[in-house]
């Protein structure tokens, strides 16, 4: 953390307890935020939690049960020139503090602001319904004409939370009156507002939890307390704001209505109804609705696809890749590959599904970027005129494709709105594609998107090829369906041995799949290595780059790095990558193993780098270490792009004896393997790399040479081309040109 934080985290632990489950899981959240620099102040009673303690970042003040004015404790000991405000029920959302830092709301007269949060219920459950009823109530409630006064005054400051401010807001208001049965924060709030403007930040920043039971004592005493403090204000006039005539009675009648639940009247009446209709849809009609479905889908067993071989493709080739996504700053391989088939001379378009920041394309393959295509949101009118179009030109293939959805088990419960939606959106891929004239469709990844690009190759009559990597084929939740997804490609595609041989477990003897390996090939003229002698006296540099998930096996590599501090041996880690959004859990367990066994300083979480500052990390570093395993799910990482980068910058690598691993790394010739989760293996293997100057200067040239002889982008690239342009790779043909009836006048003009 640097000297002076760029902002402040308070947490509210008055009346709580330091020992308190909601309070310890609201500073994991808080800790766990990256690309800001932060400081936690925690304000309670009793005494500090040692794994508080253990993080430099996180300071305990202790109080009395009966001091409630913790927030201007917080801001007596923040160093920060914002501070943002917590309470132990509270917990932030990924990448909340960044975006309240970096928020363009902030101005001389918007100096407060506050997200919106989600609710979940007493055992942190957040249910889709919950999330959206959420997002809808915060848009409404928090327009921008909203009187904040008013809210404050019917609902007080918990609706708010969490709320930041700058320091020149509490200079301003300077000391309130802590008087027992007051609510502070609420009369902070409104002195402020009389000076300064609030805003709502539009995004879920954080999530609450709900209190278990809140019998209606408590929330009369909660309506008791605001109406203490406002009339104490209002008596002393220090808040201009509640002067006028509306935060009279009738105002502070509607708080009370609202405490004890009477206003909702008509309203909770509505949703009561609402309730039941939603509980009869799913504990009855919906599951009924399913089963006939399955019923007469399970009458089908399997329904072919393909009519006959598809036409040979002509000369003009133009590649369509599907993706869910582009760029993705960790699918770095994948812009790589599509750079790479622009600068050969094919022509080559992207269809998303979303579309993300054109940042994550560095300096390099900007330049070559292909134009993109998202998917979503689906426009209504395209989405008909595409159908209508497919009807009329290709009516039997159109229905064929639609029976063929119906009987096709590609998940594990099959829902008639999934079939629905996954038949839309291939339809409205082929509608894409066409208006391109795309003759070729590919997907990158073999999961269970793929489907949309086969069913859209299909309706057009154009070969369609996938590649299989990772979590695609390996994941259990892709598993369903990957036999059909492989058996009707024309092409497969996969990056090493290891997954050959199990896409070829799957599949029947009988079927004819062409399959083929290519390895992932890097442009070796942007990995310049750096030709150095391994330091004698240390401390080591060790480098670990990947996302904060399970199958990246960063709780092993902190284990070693305890093991190693242990023997006394001089070392310092730095692991750069960001939080995965279904990884939260392991991200959290990742964060208290390097607390519990007190490993800062000398091991630090870095976060997102881009591209560049990665290959610095690099040239720095005495060894990358990446101790893989296979995660609950069933993921594991293939043939992951970090050590290929690694081992082109002539840094030795340490990894796992796992998939397609020992393809990249030759055991004790480029690098060292150990089992999968073994620390201490783990921990002896980095030690005696690290200890012998002759071994980590041979792994060092073997992995640089291994790197030009097998993952050489120029080697490998043209292997793609003869795939995908030589007439005998593929059964392919031209599609049919793109007709001006496809879309009506109307739609063409605004699309």
């Amino acid at each position: 953390m640097s000297a002076t934080p760029e902002i402040t985290v308070g947490v509210s632990a008055v009346g709580e307890g330091p020992r308190d489950r909601e309070l310890d899981e609201a500073i994991e959240h808080a800790l766990r935020q990256d690309g800001v620099d932060f400081e936690v102040v925690v304000v309670g009673k009793g005494e500090a939690r040692a794994a508080w303690c253990a993080d430099s970042s996180v300071r305990w003040h202790p109080c009395d049960e009966d001091d409630a004015h913790w927030i201007e404790t917080v801001v007596r000991m923040s160093r920060a020139p914002r501070l943002l405000f917590l309470d132990s029920r509270c917990r932030l959302l990924p990448g909340a503090l960044e975006r309240f830092v970096r928020t363009p709301l902030w101005s001389d007269t918007v100096q407060l602001l506050h997200g919106y949060t989600l609710f979940s219920d007493c055992h942190g459950a957040v249910l889709r319904v919950s999330a959206h009823e959420s997002w809808h109530w915060s848009q409404r409630t928090f327009s921008n004409d909203i009187d904040y006064a008013s809210f404050l005054v019917e609902r007080g400051a918990d609706g708010i939370f969490p709320w930041a401010a700058t320091r020149t807001v509490f200079e301003s208001v300077g000391r309130v009156v802590n008087r027992r049965g007051h609510d502070v924060t609420l009369g902070i709030l409104l002195r402020a507002l009389d000076q300064y403007e609030m805003r709502a930040i539009p995004e879920m920043l954080a999530w609450r939890t709900a209190r278990r039971g809140r019998a209606l004592v408590e929330r009369f005493s909660s309506w008791r307390k605001r109406h203490v403090t406002l009339r104490d204000l209002r008596r002393r006039g220090v808040t201009s704001c509640l002067a006028a005539p509306r935060y009279g009675l009738r105002l502070s009648t509607r708080a009370l209505a609202f405490a004890l639940g009477t206003h909702r009247g008509v309203a909770s009446m509505s949703a009561t109804l609402e309730a039941v209709r939603c509980r009869f849809e799913w504990r009855v009609a919906s599951p009924v609705r399913c089963g006939l479905y399955r019923l007469v889908a399970g009458r089908v067993h399997r329904w072919p696809v393909r009519f006959g071989p598809v036409r040979r493709p002509g000369h003009n080739l133009r590649i369509g890749y599907w993706l869910w996504k582009y760029p993705v700053r960790s699918e770095t391989f994948v812009q790589r590959e599509i750079a790479a088939l622009r600068q050969a001379g094919l022509s080559v378009s992207v269809i998303s599904e979303t579309s993300a920041k054109a940042e994550f394309l560095d300096e390099y393959r900007e330049t070559l970027s292909p134009d993109v295509t998202s998917v979503l949101p689906i426009d209504p009118q395209r989405l008909r005129a595409y159908r209508r179009y497919f009807r009329r030109r290709v009516p039997l293939r159109y229905w064929h494709l639609r029976f063929y959805v119906l009987c096709l088990r590609y998940q594990e419960r099959k829902v008639p709105a999934a079939d629905a939606e996954l038949f839309a959106r291939a339809v409205y891929v082929a509608g894409i594609a066409q208006e391109k004239k795309i003759n070729h469709l590919h997907a990158p990844w073999a999961d269970a998107c793929t489907l949309r690009t086969m069913i859209a190759a299909r309706l057009l009559d154009i070969p369609y090829s996938v590649q299989a990597r990772a979590i695609d084929v390996h994941e259990r939740r892709n598993r369903p369906g990957l036999e059909e997804r492989i058996r009707q490609a024309n092409l497969v595609v996969t990056n090493c041995r290891y997954n050959e041989l199990y896409l070829k477990s799957l599949l029947d003897p009988r079927d004819s799949v062409r399959m083929e390996v290519i390895y992932n090939g890097l442009d070796l003229a942007r990995f310049d290595p750096v030709d150095r002698k391994l330091q004698t006296e240390g401390p080591f540099r060790i480098v670990c780059v990947g996302r904060i998930a399970e199958q990246k096996g960063i709780t092993h590599l902190l284990e070693a790095c305890a093991l190693l501090r242990q023997q006394g041996f001089p070392f310092s880690c730095d692991i750069i990558g960001g939080d995965e959004p279904t990884e939260m859990s392991y991200a959290v367990r990742v964060r208290r193993l390097m607390r519990d066994l007190e490993l800062s300083p000398l091991v630090r979480f870095l976060g997102l780098r881009s591209f560049e500052a990665i290959l610095d990390y690099y040239r720095e570093a005495d060894l990358v270490v990446l101790p893989c395993v296979i995660d609950d799910r069933g993921g594991r990482d293939v043939t992951p792009n970090v050590l290929l980068e690694a081992m082109a910058m002539g840094v030795p690598v340490i990894s796992t004896q796992l998939a397609g691993l020992p393809e990249i790394v030759e055991d004790g010739v480029s690098g060292m393997l150990v089992p999968p989760g073994d620390s201490p293996a783990l921990a002896q293997a980095m030690a005696s790399v690290l200890r012998d100057p002759v071994r980590w200067r041979r792994f060092s040239k073997e992995g640089r040479r291994r790197i030009e002889k097998r993952f050489n982008r120029r080697r490998n690239i043209p292997r793609y081309l003869e795939l995908f342009g030589s007439p005998g790779a593929l059964e392919a043909a031209e599609p049919d040109s793109v007709e001006a009836s496809m879309l009506a006048p109307s739609t063409a003009e605004g699309s």
